[in-house]
């Protein structure tokens, strides 16, 4: 598969090198410095696009890759206002868009695993439910965009609370969400179900960078045979 890459930071070295493993050719590394000369007919050469960039800088790269015609997935997080324009651009051009907010493999079967459990526990009012996440001393976002998806997934399905806050601050008709930055800590995420006689958990730890690279590569090459707007625990959700 013939790949551009969108950014050469840390996600982005470690999907090149992925790549590359996997018999990948990285055709294009478009950065800040070569961005101004990129056109659509660079682009065309290639079956897929992988972009971890800002979210200013994805947007504008999602565009020209589909006015280019070439599927794109975004491992970036934190543009997501903009969902719905880049959902109606690939509906214009009949192209082909994944997002995720977090490319783990494992994260997105717990996202699914999450959806079906909330939905088993609408009405079960005997259970408190709240969400625990972990990630090292650098990241920004807090909660990340992983855990406000277990959040939002949780409230929407279980019907449990109406909103989510941070522990410290949420009352009792909130969704309690834990946060830690400590160390260096990749990424571990809770979601926790508690009665007076029982608790249930799902867990998920990341224990290597690496995966979130092997994600995107998937996805990359699970899109590129497709049309459509996708996200990508829909790759998961097929199997349910």
């Amino acid at each position: 598969m013939k790949i551009v890459l969108f950014g050469h930071g840390r996600m982005g070295r470690l999907v090149e090198q992925e790549a590359q493993s996997a018999g990948d050719q990285i055709v294009q590394i478009i950065t800040t410095g070569n961005r101004h000369k990129l056109t659509t007919q660079d682009l065309q050469p290639a079956d897929a696009a992988i972009d971890f960039t800002t979210p200013d800088a994805a947007v504008a790269n999602a565009f020209l890759c589909l006015q280019a015609g070439l599927p794109v997935v975004i491992g970036t997080t934190g543009w997501y206002d903009a969902l719905p324009l880049i959902e109606e651009e690939c509906k214009k051009h009949q192209g082909s868009v994944l997002y995720g907010s977090n490319f783990s493999p494992g994260m997105n079967m717990v996202f699914v695993l999450n959806r079906h459990l909330a939905r088993m526990m609408r009405g079960r009012t005997e259970f408190a439910p709240r969400i625990w996440e972990r990630h090292h001393q650098a990241k920004k976002d807090a909660p990340s965009g992983t855990a406000l998806m277990l959040a939002q997934d949780l409230l929407e399905g279980s019907q449990l609370r109406h909103s989510w806050s941070l522990a410290s601050e949420a009352s009792e008709d909130q969704l309690p969400v834990t946060v830690l930055r400590e160390g260096d800590s990749i990424g571990e995420h809770m979601v926790i179900y508690e009665s007076a006689g029982e608790i249930i958990q799902l867990k998920h730890e990341a224990l290597s960078r690496r995966i979130f690279a092997r994600g995107a590569l998937l996805a990359a090459r699970w899109l590129a045979s497709r049309k459509g707007f996708y996200c990508f625990t829909d790759l998961f959700s097929l199997h349910f």
